[in-house]
């Protein structure tokens, strides 16, 4: 278990590497910020909703004005049931 969350989160971390490198508008995430949307989406895998949660919104007052973050969050808040939170930051993206 511990190898396959390892190996996800590196996989992750490479697609959001990737994906800042093509689409330069949204911006950079911050290192603190990276690591926090690597460990919330782990959390989130594991079924673990709320402490990802925690973590997303962590790492946006981290980084606030990140798209891909505000992306990320919205969506995990949708997926929570957490619809008019969830509408709020995704139009901030």
């Amino acid at each position: 278990m511990k190898r396959r969350q390892i190996t996800t989160l590196i996989v992750g971390v490479w697609v959001l590497g990737a994906v800042n490198a093509v689409s330069g508008d949204k911006g950079p995430v911050s290192g603190d910020g990276l690591a926090l949307l690597a460990q919330a989406q782990l959390r989130l895998q594991a079924g673990e909703v709320a402490e990802g949660i925690k973590l997303l919104r962590k790492a946006r007052v981290l980084d606030p004005a990140n798209a891909e973050l505000a992306e990320e969050f919205g969506l995990a808040l949708a997926a929570a049931g957490m619809a008019d939170e969830a509408v709020t930051v995704l139009s901030q993206a």
